[in-house]
């Protein structure tokens, strides 16, 4: 994988030196494209906080766990970035779980979701596709679905219980 400090990682190489920190919609045929954007945004590691990565677990049930704590966004010290990203080997499921997520006080959207290696299809947390949110404590599973080309969207509580299905859910 290819980390970027702007919030989103790749698995495409010609991906990796581009740095693009401005928010962009997915899907979307502009790079950068393999994408899984958890938050992001301008962000400035340079300005405090912490990137670590690590692989746990034994083959073929290993987990690649990425951790951006208290990264600022660019230009605002007290807009903080505190998620985590875990990679998993034989499910290939992608489990974002977001500690705290500011919003930024000027520039004001962020990306949430994953996007396939052309930009044509992608999926986004619901309100999180370019937009103005913040996050504390919530998680989101991306899974693989059962028939190649569909999906089904299903909502669980933070215990796990099923609370519903489809795009949107209150």
């Amino acid at each position: 994988v290819y980390i970027s400090s702007n919030g989103w990682l790749t698995f495409s190489s010609t991906m990796a030196s581009d740095p693009q920190y401005i928010t962009g919609l997915i899907p979307s045929s502009s790079d950068p494209d393999a994408l899984i954007a958890f938050a992001w945004d301008d962000l400035d590691p340079g300005a405090g906080g912490s990137i670590e990565y690590f692989t746990t677990g034994t083959a073929p049930n290993r987990k690649f766990v990425l951790n951006f704590t208290n990264v600022p966004h660019y230009g605002c010290s007290s807009c903080l970035v505190s998620t985590q990203l875990v990679l998993e080997e034989t499910t290939h499921a992608i489990e974002i779980h977001n500690t705290r997520v500011d919003n930024h006080t000027t520039s004001g959207t962020m990306t949430q979701g994953i996007e396939n290696g052309t930009g044509t299809v992608g999926l986004t947390v619901s309100g999180r596709n370019a937009s103005t949110w913040s996050a504390t404590n919530d998680a989101y599973r991306f899974t693989l679905a059962a028939t190649p080309g569909t999906y089904t969207v299903s909502w669980q509580s933070p215990l796990g219980t099923p609370v519903g299905t489809g795009d949107n859910l209150n």
